[in-house]
């Protein structure tokens, strides 16, 4: 039984709207797109990795984690805005703030912060 030319096009489009969106998708936790390495202290980094450019009129996404490149590795979080970054900041205690921070112009807003310990993250050795 042959389809007819109409539900041979919506086939199409419905094939061509699928394809879209799994082309489209990212995982926040892609590691795929290695956008760069941060030191915080001696043995610990963040890792950003550009999950999407945006194209020409959008904002890039980037996932941040935290790692000693050894034993663990945390993710952090998504930017999904260049108005929006994640920072690190280590204390000599062995206690790391992760902090986002938004900005625009000459404002800035901390959105949020948390605290890990250096050696919790060490001993419980996940890799995100």
């Amino acid at each position: 039984m042959a389809l007819s030319l109409e539900k041979k096009s919506r086939m199409l489009i419905f094939l061509l709207i699928v394809g879209f969106m799994l082309l489209s998708c990212t995982s926040k936790y892609s590691k795929q797109h290695y956008f760069g390495t941060g030191k915080i202290s001696s043995g610990l980094y963040k890792e950003v990795f550009c999950i999407n450019t945006g194209g020409v009129m959008a904002s890039g996404s980037y996932s941040y984690y935290l790692t000693d490149s050894v034993s663990f590795r945390k993710y952090l979080g998504t930017s999904y805005s260049d108005e929006e970054i994640i920072h690190c900041e280590m204390f000599d205690s062995g206690r790391i703030m992760v902090f986002r921070v938004s900005f625009r112009g000459n404002e800035k807003d901390t959105i949020s912060k948390e605290f890990y310990q250096l050696s919790e993250l060490k001993s419980e050795g996940k890799y995100d």
